[in-house]
């Protein structure tokens, strides 16, 4: 396990976009019900996951979770100055669901597409337990400070983890994978300095 670890926020981080989603109370209430009916697999180091049994269908909750996260998904597309005009332009890979109790983690990884997402619908007191990442630019490893209701979407290729839950409470994140298929806003020339 990784000690000394960096509690940053995206400001450092141009490549990690973070938001509150709206109305997340109810939205997390929702979800906490869809968890509670749909099928779920083991894993040796997860307590909850259903990543496998979405690869080749989607989730009773896809199309709940990505309205409810689809202003935050412009909110990052248009700061990179693509030009959402709609839901059909965004390709969404897969969604899928954790849940960390006591003595549960998952190690790092990356994913295959151009953005990831976690959304953060149950998380213990405290920033230790939210997501890992590795930076490779400044070759370090950094703990976003980040809440319930908060949505990290960044570049799928980097490395990142959820870190060991020592706590007695429980941990419940929504991830998924996605690309943006849009042209940008504007012309690029009018972007440039």
């Amino acid at each position: 396990m990784l000690q000394n670890k960096k509690i940053q926020t995206q400001k450092n981080r141009p490549w990690l976009f973070k938001t509150k989603v709206d109305d997340y109370d109810i939205f997390n209430e929702t979800l906490l019900e869809y968890i509670d009916i749909s099928e779920y697999e083991l894993h040796s180091t997860i307590s909850k996951v259903d990543f496998n049994l979405n690869v080749n269908r989607r989730p009773i909750y896809h199309d709940f979770v990505t309205q409810g996260i689809y202003s935050s998904v412009v909110k990052h597309a248009t700061s990179l100055l693509y030009d959402l005009k709609s839901m059909d332009d965004i390709i969404w890979e897969t969604i899928w669901f954790h849940q960390y109790t006591n003595g549960s983690y998952f190690d790092w990884h990356g994913h295959s597409c151009t953005f990831a997402f976690v959304y953060y619908c149950e998380l213990p007191y405290g920033n230790q337990l939210t997501t890992d990442f590795f930076d490779v630019w400044e070759k370090e490893v950094f703990t976003v400070d980040a809440e319930v209701g908060d949505i990290l979407i960044y570049p799928s290729f980097f490395f990142h983890r959820s870190p060991y839950n020592q706590m007695n409470q429980r941990k419940t994140i929504f991830a998924g994978n996605y690309n943006i298929n849009c042209g940008p806003l504007g012309t690029i020339e009018s972007y440039r300095g």
